[in-house]
């Protein structure tokens, strides 16, 4: 989330009260709660479902209301993100995202030694299976290699090798498990107001300098024609730079002032 510049600039009008401009941007109260609390997790990215809601819905307004939009919008999130309803939902979606690890019930060696069991039944599944099949000397072969397989799974070399991959499984599945975790109280710590000023402190930091006289062009990709600047520099800015160029330099003044002053309200860290 930017947070103005985001998926939830759909949210915009509520702030505005008359229940006829959510209407107008093709929201409802309950719409605008929701985009309000996906954002603060997922923070939004540049082509995402709720940034291009954000597209249709300030396409709706005149630009002259736009940046009365965008200040209204900032008085009315933060006034919902302080409610009990707000952190309760918050609350709620934070233990939903959190990660789950559970750690191994039995040793390397127990896990390594279960293997081995049930590789040789299988093994001797195998060989039961092939009985009704197999001509006596094709019989005899099949068997006489199966119990040599049987012997080197039980050498120590086959084993340690056995042994290694499980202990490199479980500390790859530990290591994922804990980058998760941390993503996650990155995303969802428990004061939701720590999030929000992450969230806000990015977009100012990422919006500082938009060039609003950058020349664009057209240009055929994947999907179709596509605007990219001029300057290649530009193109390698944040996303939220980038949005913040189509919102024009109106919606942006009035968006880093509400920002500007909500922030120094919300913890640093």
């Amino acid at each position: 989330m930017t947070w103005t510049l985001c998926g939830v600039l759909a949210v915009a009008g509520a702030g505005v009260a008359a229940q006829s401009v959510l209407t107008q941007l093709g929201t409802t109260d309950a719409d605008a709660k929701a985009l309000v609390l996906d954002n603060i997790g997922e923070a939004g990215y540049a082509g995402s479902s709720i940034v291009e809601s954000a597209r249709r819905a300030y396409a709706k307004l005149p630009a002259s209301a736009r940046p009365q939009v965008t200040t209204a919008f900032y008085a009315w999130t933060k006034t919902y993100v302080n409610t009990a309803a707000f952190k309760t939902a918050y609350a709620a979606r934070r233990e939903e995202q959190k990660p789950t690890y559970e750690p191994p019930k039995t040793t390397p060696d127990q896990e390594m030694q279960a293997k081995l069991a049930k590789d040789e039944a299988d093994l001797q599944t195998s060989l039961q299976q092939m009985k009704g099949i197999l001509q006596p000397a094709d019989l005899a072969k099949f068997e006489a290699e199966m119990k040599k397989q049987i012997a080197q799974m039980k050498t120590k070399p086959y084993m340690d090798a056995i042994r290694n991959d499980i202990v490199e499984k479980r500390a790859k599945e530990k290591a994922d498990s804990d980058l998760m975790n941390r993503q996650w109280t990155t995303s969802y710590p428990a004061d939701s107001n720590v999030r929000i000023g992450v969230i806000l402190r990015e977009f100012l930091a990422a919006t500082a300098d938009v060039d609003f006289a950058a020349k664009t062009k057209k240009v055929m990709g994947e999907g179709g024609e596509v605007i990219m600047f001029v300057n290649d520099a530009y193109n390698q800015k944040p996303w939220q730079w980038r949005t913040a160029f189509d919102y024009g330099p109106d919606v942006l003044a009035a968006a880093r002032a509400a920002a500007s002053a909500w922030v120094k309200e919300l913890p640093a860290k």
